[in-house]
């Protein structure tokens, strides 16, 4: 009886401490990643830069990497390792691609039979002139995407995820970095609010769907990598979705951005990702992530 009393402290002792760590790791990636962003939107001089925003994703991938080295862990622990890439890249990438390929070409023939004349235009858009940059800006500005999703899937898939499963069930874990991924996109329309650029009420306007689309987002890229065990797979998804959407538009002569006409089918189709890596982990008996810390 006196070795179960007193072991009964010390196990409620160590699991306070494991669930703390766990919170505490997480919400310090998404303060790090906060305070980066919002610092971007006053340093000066950035403005400059084709894509501003850089330099926060370039210290935020830089942030994981140091972490990673502090614990003398291998960047293979946060996922990114050849371990079911085929797996990876068929579900996060050629499947994406697929979808929108499909659509596009469903867009097309749709304007064509309307009357229009649409071509499709690779560029980004400047926002700070709402027109589209040249080649120079749209490839920096593409670069800073790929930096962008191993900035974000690294932090919160990549390492908040498996932490926050050392003391919560996969869901709630998926479900809690989904949502500090969702906040961490607020700093755009709460800066131009502090900016003097937007008002209160054009703030809320953008800010509750960026909200709900960006921790839906989370959710899905949460359940690739815990699905499949391999970050390349939301990394794959994440980049794919945001270079389609970001750098292919499809022009007429009334408007460039013709294809936001299939934005809704594309979501459901991103959204059905969760289903092909279900399928796909189950033919092929690939194990599900494990906790931060599990062999």
């Amino acid at each position: 009886m006196k070795i179960t009393s007193s072991f009964l402290p010390q196990a409620e002792q160590h699991n306070t401490r494991s669930l703390a760590g766990a919170i505490v790791v997480a919400l310090a990636l998404f303060l790090v990643v906060f305070v980066l962003r919002y610092a971007e939107v006053f340093v000066p001089g950035l403005n400059t830069l084709p894509d501003k925003s850089i330099v926060s994703k370039g210290l935020g991938f830089t942030l994981i990497l140091g972490y990673l080295r502090v614990l003398r862990k291998p960047i293979s622990s946060i996922g990114l390792h050849s371990r079911n890439f085929d797996k990876a890249l068929l579900i996060g990438g050629l499947s994406l691609l697929i979808l929108y390929v499909t659509l596009y070409a469903v867009q097309f023939h749709l304007l064509n039979i309307a009357g229009e004349t649409p071509r499709l235009v690779f560029a980004a858009i400047d926002k700070q002139t709402g027109t589209m940059g040249g080649l120079v800006f749209t490839m920096f500005y593409l670069f800073g995407q790929i930096v962008n999703a191993f900035m974000e899937e690294g932090i919160f898939r990549g390492v908040m995820l498996p932490h926050l499963m050392r003391r919560f069930r996969f869901w709630q874990a998926n479900a809690l970095q989904a949502l500090l991924f969702g906040l961490a996109h607020l700093v755009w329309p709460f800066s131009s609010w502090a900016r003097g650029l937007a008002t209160a009420e054009e703030v809320i306007a953008e800010a509750v769907p960026l909200m709900i689309a960006t921790t839906v987002g989370g959710l899905v890229f949460g359940y690739l990598y815990y699905r499949t065990d391999s970050l390349w797979t939301s990394w794959f998804a994440h980049l794919i979705d945001n270079a389609i959407g970001l750098f292919f538009h499809i022009q007429i002569v009334s408007r460039l951005n013709a294809e936001t006409d299939i934005l809704m089918l594309a979501s459901i189709g991103f959204i059905s990702l969760v289903l092909l890596a279900w399928i796909v982990a189950k033919r092929s008996n690939i194990p599900a992530l494990k906790p931060w810390g599990t062999d």
